[in-house]
């Protein structure tokens, strides 16, 4: 959604600060990054520069905000936005955190509820991304990692597999039901 022209060090902000970032390669290239912010109560999210959250939203301490989530337009619609899903699982697990919260326009609405984000009704439009109108999405880690409002086989396509990484590192809290 950047104007192509735009230097890779452009894209660079005070949120990067605070963050992990993840990238993909292919032969060297990158093909896919995503942002995972850790703020603390006073911060400004990077969402807040464009909308004011409903008081019923989890706290700042609470949450793992995603931004700049991008893949290269020929690895789209290929597993790689799901690797770098499954890839941020664990520092979100690893802050104690519940909450991931995100934006997306009305194109990938659909990808994140299927993987288990309630989609919000606050939106915006960011300039620097075409100007498209952009949805927040509220995801509770625990309970899409416990397959709570994902279809059986999408879980076990995407999770599946790290689900027993953090259930053999006790990484997550299970009961009986749950497994």
């Amino acid at each position: 959604k950047i104007d192509p022209s735009t230097k890779l060090e452009d894209t660079s902000d005070i949120f990067d600060t605070r963050a992990r970032i993840l990238v993909a390669r292919y032969r060297g290239e990158i093909v896919a990054s995503m942002r995972l912010m850790f703020h603390e109560p006073g911060d400004l999210m990077e969402h807040e520069q464009f909308v004011a959250f409903p008081p019923d939203f989890p706290r700042k301490d609470e949450i793992v905000e995603i931004t700049r989530v991008c893949t290269h337009p020929s690895f789209r619609g290929s597993d790689l936005l799901f690797g770098l899903f499954k890839h941020g699982i664990l520092p979100v697990l690893q802050s104690g955190r519940r909450w991931v919260l995100g934006s997306a326009t009305p194109k990938l609405l659909p990808l994140y509820a299927k993987i288990g984000f309630k989609v919000t009704p606050v939106s915006y439009r960011h300039a620097a991304f075409g100007n498209e109108e952009h949805f927040i999405f509220l995801g509770d880690i625990k309970s899409v990692l416990a397959g709570s409002g994902i279809n059986p086989f999408v879980w076990n396509i995407l999770f599946g597999d790290m689900w027993q990484f953090l259930n053999l590192n006790e990484l997550v809290e299970t009961d009986p039901l749950t497994k």
